[in-house]
């Protein structure tokens, strides 16, 4: 690579790649789930976006699941911007910063080459119970998210050099 240009087969081999790496997630995400909304169902997507937000690969998934994967990984950033390090990762389940709603589970994890950013891995899950205030994860009668009851978290960080981070299991909106 010279002068920052690349050859059409060197962009062959890696839009190939980084398709291969998408496609590795949804395998891994179906038969390790132990949800079987996820593993038959297969209620979920991934998708790699670059390190601006915007996708770059997104293997086969749910219409509702991949329209807006770009949007709530640029919610990540805005909110983490420059503090992506290594080993974090990063939850969302809020439909005000571009996830589809609240049992729709995004995790979001910064990727790196010599300590630069170089994209994201995406991963958006359906979940089967999320502490809503009757027992489903649709309640058709709520009026907002604090009568849905479910915990809400707006990309917030759940991992830290590969090490779980304690979070706070109350209803944190930001810039509502």
């Amino acid at each position: 690579m010279e002068n920052n240009t690349i050859s059409s087969e060197q962009l062959a081999i890696m839009s190939s790649r980084i398709a291969g790496i998408a496609k590795h997630m949804t395998y891994v995400l179906q038969s390790s789930a132990r949800s079987s909304i996820m593993s038959g169902s297969r209620d979920f997507s991934t998708a790699v976006c670059d390190g601006k937000g915007d996708v770059i690969s997104l293997p086969d998934g749910l219409p509702v699941h991949v329209t807006n994967m770009s949007v709530t990984t640029k919610s990540f950033i805005q909110y983490h911007g420059e503090n992506f390090k290594e080993g974090d990762a990063y939850l969302n389940n809020s439909p005000y910063h571009g996830n589809t709603h609240m049992a729709d589970y995004t995790i979001c994890i910064p990727v790196f080459y010599e300590e630069e950013l170089m994209f994201y891995c995406t991963i958006r899950g359906h979940q089967a119970d999320v502490g809503n205030s009757i027992p489903t994860t649709y309640n058709f009668k709520a009026r907002n998210i604090y009568e849905e009851g479910a915990p809400c978290f707006p990309c917030v960080k759940i991992q830290e050099n590969l090490g779980l981070v304690e979070v706070e299991t109350v209803i944190m909106l930001r810039d509502i």
